[in-house]
């Protein structure tokens, strides 16, 4: 079987927490064939036997991860990696947080075989000023390699982000190939530079989201009727939705009736 897509997700919660994002995922997936990696925190792989759900495979490997670090990225690439070694087939690649839910069908995501190019463009580092870029340009040895490969800077988020199959493949090769999860010296959330940059520079432009990302200080997540006056856009997913007892996941609950 040929999976549309396969989903990539990174938990440190619970058995039960991974459960009910599954639970979610699967009713919410009725226009694809899916499957999802999990890569799991050192504490919920030692439980991974209480994890259940449809079509889901837990990566081998696992490892405590930390915000603003490479962490991220290097657990990303290894569940590509896991989907390979498995013999797992597939047409597209999505990252997804696990303080995400979907809230409305997925749409059916299509074998894009997209042409493979290399954008080059002259790089201007003295315009990445804001954001986290002060932080990333500290990374002199990672800047060197993007650099001399002409690759415009690109910023964007890990949630849900798509990714055509040939395209990550790409960006997995071109940071292995070139020892990038090695070559840190300034931590800093690269998973939303590092992999946004390497897309646009093979395909010349930014890639698909379908996750409306909601910041709110104490982390809290969006309303009830902020999901509903969002209910009609491209997006299938929300962030941040990782209470379990709020409000906002009982709605949730309440869309997934047949």
């Amino acid at each position: 079987m040929i999976f549309d897509i396969a989903y990539s997700v990174i938990f440190h919660q619970s058995p039960s927490y991974v459960n009910h994002f599954l639970k979610n995922l699967d009713f919410f997936n009725k226009n694809n064939k899916y499957i999802v990696v999990l890569h799991l925190s050192t504490n919920l792989y030692e439980k991974r036997e209480h994890i259940n759900g449809k079509n889901f495979i837990i990566n081998n490997v696992c490892s405590d991860k930390r915000k603003y670090t490479m962490c991220i990225t290097k657990a990303t690439l290894q569940n590509y990696k896991f989907l390979l070694d498995s013999n797992v087939e597939f047409n597209n690649f999505m990252t997804i947080s696990s303080a995400c839910r979907f809230i409305k069908q997925a749409p059916h995501f299509e074998n894009r075989d997209t042409q493979v190019i290399n954008f080059k463009k002259e790089v201007e580092l003295e315009k990445y000023r804001k954001w986290h870029w002060n932080f990333f340009k500290k990374n002199s040895k990672i800047i060197n390699i993007l650099v001399s490969n002409q690759m415009s800077f690109c910023g964007g988020q890990l949630s849900g982000a798509l990714y055509e199959r040939n395209i990550f493949q790409e960006i997995y090769d071109f940071i292995i190939d070139n020892d990038i999860l090695n070559k840190v010296t300034k931590q800093i959330c690269f998973e939303e530079i590092l992999l946004p940059t390497l897309y646009k520079y093979f395909t010349g432009k930014r890639y698909e989201t379908y996750c409306r990302i909601f910041w709110s200080r104490g982390r809290k997540g969006p309303s009830v009727q902020q999901i509903k006056n969002i209910m009609k856009d491209n997006n299938c997913l929300i962030k941040r939705a990782d209470n379990l007892e709020s409000n906002l996941m009982k709605f949730i609950e309440s869309l997934m009736v047949e």
